[in-house]
């Protein structure tokens, strides 16, 4: 759960949609990575179009590259897991 913008555990179950929704945009990020759900592309990029960083690993060397194909015909970026790792890196180090 995501309260006041701090993240905690919490009974019940997990709401995808809804934590990626309360996510703090400037201080958050969804990185989609192999075998994630297609249906949580809708909720990253409205995170990124509020300051947040979405992105999802190339399809290339993905065993299910569902999500990251998804991302990808929406407008967003998908890169190697290496290059993921510095451009996660880099969205705060400005």
């Amino acid at each position: 759960n995501v309260e006041e913008g701090v993240v905690h555990f919490g009974e019940g179950m997990l709401q995808v949609d809804s934590l990626i929704a309360s996510l703090p945009p400037a201080e958050s990020a969804v990185l989609l990575l192999s075998g994630s759900d297609p249906s949580q592309v809708e909720a990253a990029l409205a995170l990124a179009a509020k300051g947040g960083l979405a992105a999802g690993q190339s399809p290339q060397g993905c065993y299910d590259p569902a999500a990251a194909k998804a991302l990808s015909a929406r407008g967003g970026m998908v890169a190697t897991p290496a290059e993921l790792a510095t451009r996660l890196a880099s969205h705060w180090s400005g």
